[in-house]
């Protein structure tokens, strides 16, 4: 069995089920079991994350106002998607002259702390991950009010980009 299945079936257990399922599975390997609890661990947290209310009830949505071309270190050159915390576009590095995903929080949203928090909690969660199906992040900042991170932007073909928004690996084909 992969890890990636390995997880996958873990992932759909109770927790009680979770320990006896990877004391069968990794009754050899007590370090490949510490790296599958870490990853469950932290799928736990993000999805804690998920599951709280980052925006108070009295928030007003409005529309998000133009990008800067500019925003930190990062260029923006494309929008890759949008998600329910932040959108997603394909940016340059220009320290490093490289490209990446930048994911930046939706002013839109009229950001609370708890909406920042929960942003730059998504970003270190997932920054804790070493697997090759988890998107590095590369790092995190903000620039004139706007929260981001940025990660490793995965190709798949000449003519395709993963990204990934709100945890979920989406594909758009370049134009």
């Amino acid at each position: 069995m992969t890890q990636e299945e390995i997880f996958a079936k873990a992932i759909e257990l109770a927790a009680e089920e979770q320990v006896g399922f990877l004391d069968q599975v990794y009754a050899d390997r007590p370090r490949d079991r510490a790296k599958m609890e870490a990853m469950l661990a932290a799928h736990r947290q993000s999805d804690s994350l998920l599951d709280t209310d980052a925006f108070s009830s009295e928030t007003v949505v409005e529309e998000q106002p133009p990008v800067p071309r500019q925003i930190g270190d990062f260029e923006i050159l494309r929008e890759l998607g949008r998600g329910g915390m932040g959108v997603v576009y394909e940016a340059k590095q220009k320290s490093l002259k490289r490209q990446v995903a930048l994911k930046i929080l939706s002013s839109g949203l009229g950001l609370s702390s708890k909406a920042i928090l929960r942003f730059r909690r998504e970003a270190e969660a997932a920054g804790k991950l070493h697997h090759t199906n988890i998107v590095p992040i590369y790092t995190t900042g903000e620039d004139r009010g706007i929260h981001y991170y940025a990660m490793e932007l995965k190709c798949i073909s000449p003519f395709a980009t993963i990204s990934v928004v709100q945890g979920k690996a989406r594909s758009t084909l370049r134009s």
